[in-house]
């Protein structure tokens, strides 16, 4: 948490940043060189990104602040109403542009690659640092994001 507060990046910010910006390039080369439509490259992208903010949300409703003195604990957690929403739009989102651009498979496993990903980063975080601040709430959305991405690849044969 200590480190969290420092507002100059380090080597693992930057080191995480790149494997990112990788991951996603690669992803995106492949999806491209499997299919000649653009549509579902771009409905893929639409569909990862509109979870992955859900999954963000989530984070910091399910997750208790991870200190007493963080900005986390300043501004609360999401209403309800705001979990529901944003789960609803990002899920409803992600099953019409996946269904429409890659079909049933990558649907239903791109879903639970991002529900994996962002899972996996909440469940870590409660872990190591006993709940959720901005960065992890970040992480969990880049985390979904990616698990989006790559499960949805993987139910292709890409």
């Amino acid at each position: 948490l200590e480190i969290m507060k420092d507002s100059r990046i380090g080597t693992y910010g930057v080191k995480a940043l790149f494997l990112t910006v990788i991951i996603k390039i690669g992803a995106i080369a492949s999806l491209s060189a499997y299919t000649s439509s653009s549509l579902g490259v771009l409905l893929l992208l639409l569909a990862s990104s509109a979870s992955s903010r859900a999954a963000g949300v989530a984070l910091l409703a399910l997750l208790p602040p991870a200190s007493e003195t963080g900005s986390a604990r300043d501004a609360g957690s999401p209403p309800i109403i705001s979990l529901i929403l944003a789960l609803f739009i990002g899920l409803v989102t992600s099953l019409i542009c996946l269904a429409i651009g890659l079909g049933f498979s990558a649907m239903l496993a791109g879903i639970a690659g991002a529900i994996i990903g962002g899972g996996f980063v909440g469940w870590l975080a409660n872990r190591q640092i006993g709940g959720a601040t901005g960065d992890v709430a970040g992480t969990c959305q880049q985390g979904a994001e990616i698990g989006m991405l790559i499960a949805a690849l993987i139910a292709l044969g890409v």
